[in-house]
């Protein structure tokens, strides 16, 4: 009889363990991160950079973007959906830095350096995009 109940017992709790693999293959077993670390080199005229999520990849939620590098002057970094339309933007100069992390809902992301009175230099792009896999 107490075989029967370890038995049964060790039956429940394998059961129990399948489920659990199961329940995360289904939810975060799906996710898929996207990441690249690139850099630019930045002259006098207008740049426009842009990157996509992984080919295994689909439907973006989240993203973290680091900007950092250098230039002899201003300049100004916007970071956005396509080349028109710019989800933020901010003011450079020498040594500078941008970061941003928040929701992300698409599959590029287009980043545009216009100088002011900067000459050359160079910026620094780390990415992560969380996604679901295809």
């Amino acid at each position: 009889m107490k075989k029967i109940k370890i038995i049964a017992l060790l039956f429940v709790v394998l059961l129990f363990i399948l489920i659990i693999i199961n329940m995360y293959n289904k939810t975060l077993g799906n996710f898929t991160n996207s990441n690249e670390t690139f850099s630019v080199e930045l002259l006098d005229d207008e740049k426009v950079m842009f990157f996509t999520i992984d080919k295994n990849a689909k439907s973006p939620n989240s993203m973290e973007l680091f900007m950092s590098g250098e230039i002899n002057g201003t300049g100004i970094l916007f970071f956005g959906w396509n080349e028109s339309i710019f989800y933020m933007n901010d003011s450079i100069d020498n040594n500078f830095e941008f970061h941003y992390e928040g929701d992300w809902y698409n599959d590029t992301v287009f980043i545009k350096y216009v100088p002011i009175t900067a000459k050359n230099g160079v910026v620094n792009v780390k990415y992560s995009i969380l996604g679901s896999k295809k």
